[in-house]
């Protein structure tokens, strides 16, 4: 089983010792010849959605399959199909699908037990039965005879993008599915996960809990996805929903205040990388069709996701950039309306506070908009001033301690 001590699933648990024999005597294509070896340090430094499997026990975390680049990817298919036995259905479907998006990702051909085990075995391909083929690119297929040689530059990750390439790379055993006899106003469609139903009063408050635990591990796609099922139903419910669960679970657009903040903060970015000015148009294009009203809100955040893959800029998702699907939906219904939370406003972090009326007289003021113009950026000086709280709370923390603090220097006249 996967989770066999001593198993080996991926090339890093026997150090690529097996590659050889999969080979079969053939000789590896350069973009593999070419390919690094990661140290264990670094691999302990990749990201969970750069790996297309992480199990998660109650006393171990193992990952398994880093998709780094392109070699890494076309061997760890190699690896999964030569041990296809080892996998339990639900988990061998979820790795193919993950290395399938990956060989996609990284423009390989993959195999085509590859395809069928990511279909779940509902397709009829003709295969190969068990013999394992080498995904690769159409523009090198050198597999004539000869030794496979070792691996030697690093991988780009920087470039890597796995938030996109990997959305879900958990296989949790031992959780219990859904059983068949659940109340008979049980909705399939209201489940939070694939094994967590959304009926009960605990179970809304488990599948809160749950979300408050590990959302963070979850593509912020799937993040939309599962909030607008816990937030619908706790509604349903009146359970009450904190403001990210109400954000991540709306249904409808942000301000345009946010979403201008947000395409600030890509667009200061993209400056700092030197992009040569495509991004920007092609985020104004983006801005004028939301505004216009000809896009809706999940179109609009897909459209977003690509741009920020294109540009690198998902690297910085949960960070210095608010990512698509948080850009995107503001609170609506669901809870307090956007006018009460404003007039609740505080922030606070450790021993700094700020409250509304501090942050709009600072914002407001002309020594307040040609602070903040000079030390950040015109747009953010114009865009604190016409909605204060909404886009210092789009802001990264360090730029929201920076602000605090200057408001209070200057309520205080320093």
């Amino acid at each position: 089983m996967i989770d066999t001590p001593g198993a080996v699933i991926d090339p890093y648990d026997d150090d690529f010792e097996s590659l050889k024999d999969l080979m079969g005597g053939r000789e590896a294509p350069d973009f593999i010849k070419t390919a690094a070896v990661m140290s264990r340090e670094e691999l302990q430094r990749l990201p969970d959605h750069a790996f297309a499997m992480v199990v998660v026990g109650d006393d171990y975390h193992m990952r398994k399959f880093a998709c780094t680049d392109a070699a890494h990817t076309a061997v760890n298919v190699m690896y999964f199909l030569e041990n296809l036995d080892e996998y339990p259905q639900e988990a061998k479907e979820k790795v193919a699908t993950n290395l399938l998006s990956a060989c996609h990702h990284f423009d390989l051909a993959p195999p085509a037990p590859l395809v069928k085990e990511a279909a779940g075995r509902k397709v009829l391909i003709k295969t190969e039965g068990r013999q394992v083929t080498v995904p690769r690119r159409e523009k090198e297929a050198n597999l004539s005879g000869g030794p496979v040689m070792p691996f030697s530059a690093r991988p780009n990750l920087a470039k890597l993008g796995s938030r996109q390439v990997i959305s879900d790379p958990y296989v949790r055993p031992g959780r219990p599915a859904v059983r068949a006899a659940e109340p008979e106003n049980y909705d399939p469609s209201s489940i939070a996960l694939d094994d967590m139903p959304l009926v009960s009063f605990d179970q809304v408050k488990e599948a809160m809990a749950f979300f408050h635990s590990f959302g963070d591990e979850f593509h912020p796609r799937q993040r939309h996805e599962m909030c607008v099922k816990i937030a619908s139903r706790a509604n349903e419910l009146g359970i009450p929903v904190d403001e990210v669960i109400e954000k991540y679970g709306s249904r409808t657009f942000e301000t345009q205040v946010f979403l201008k903040a947000a395409a600030e903060r890509r667009r200061q970015v993209w400056a700092d990388l030197n992009d040569d000015g495509t991004a920007p148009g092609l985020l104004d294009m983006l801005m004028e069709k939301q505004a216009s009203g000809d896009m809706p809100p999940e179109v609009f955040a897909e459209a977003l996701s690509e741009l920020d893959v294109m540009t690198g800029t998902d690297r910085f998702w949960d960070g210095h950039v608010p990512d698509p699907w948080f850009t995107t939906f503001g609170v609506d219904h669901i809870s307090k309306s956007a006018e009460e939370k404003a007039e609740e406003w505080r922030w606070s972090k450790g021993t700094e506070y700020l409250t509304k009326d501090q942050l709009t007289n600072f914002a407001k003021s002309e020594t307040g908009k040609s602070t903040i113009k000079k030390k950040f950026s015109d747009s953010m000086a114009q865009g604190l001033a016409g909605n204060p709280t909404t886009v210092f709370d789009s802001l990264p923390m360090d730029t929201q301690r920076a602000i605090a603090r200057m408001a209070q220097q200057h309520e205080s006249g320093l």
